[in-house]
This record gives structure tokens, C-alpha cells and sequence, in this order.
């Protein structure tokens, strides 16, 4: 059972957005499902594929207003707002995303449970 997380509650950058809390409180039940009741002696593996910024439609609808509102250009305000923090200054894709997942609900790997996986460019390792 996939569960999806984002970077801000794996690096703790919670910013106090409820969508933040809500991502950390996931990752606290996830600990709390592996460490304290032991789930991972019976059966189903959980996992948090936590991505950094991802380039959807949502994302793209708001590049212009923000690039506006900042009196910056669109490559701007994806260059030093929404990729600042990221090292590698690239946006992770729906496929990153998904191949990550894919790989977790994979026999290969089996022994990955009550755990989470950073796809994120880098944040975390800062």
C-alpha cells in the first residue's frame, strides 16, 4: 500500500502549511505502524515515495501569476522559487515518480517496508 508524501515533511520544512502537517502526520504513522505494533512481521509493505516539486498542470497554472506577482520571468520564478532548494535544478517527473513506486511494489524490493524514499533532487541531502 503505496503512501504518498512531500519533501517538506521529510526535511522537517514544515513552513506551518496544513498540507505539510498533514504529510508529517503520515510519516509519524508510518513509524508508528513499523516501530512501536511491529506490522512489518505480517505482511503488507508501506512505503512513502516522497517527491520534491513536480511539474503538473497545477503547478504550471501558477508559474505565470507567481512570475507576475514577483516582477520575475516564468524561468525565473521556476529557476529561484520553485526549484531554489533543489539541488539539481530540475524538476522530478510524473515518470520518476511512478518508476519509484513501481520499484517498491516489486519483488525486488521485498525488504523495503516502513520506509521513506526521497525522489526529490537533492533537498534532503542539503
Amino acid at each position: 500500500m503505496p503512501m504518498s508524501s512531500a519533501v517538506f515533511a521529510y526535511a522537517k520544512l514544515l513552513d506551518a502549511r496544513v498540507d505539510g502537517l498533514s504529510q508529517a502526520l503520515l510519516l509519524g504513522a508510518l513509524s508508528v505502524l513499523f516501530g512501536a505494533l511491529g506490522l512489518f512481521l505480517i505482511g503488507p509493505a508501506f512505503f512513502a515515495a516522497g517527491p520534491g516539486y513536480v511539474l503538473t498542470p497545477l503547478v504550471e497554472k501558477q508559474i505565470p501569476d507567481t512570475a507576475k506577482a514577483r516582477g520575475m520571468t516564468e524561468e525565473q520564478v521556476k529557476r529561484d522559487v520553485l526549484l531554489a532548494a533543489q539541488p539539481t535544478k530540475r524538476f522530478v517527473s510524473v515518470e520518476q515518480i511512478a518508476a519509484t513506486t513501481l520499484f517498491l511494489c516489486s519483488d525486488a524490493a521485498a525488504s523495503i517496508t516502513g520506509s521513506h524514499i526521497a525522489v526529490e533532487g537533492g533537498w534532503v541531502a542539503q
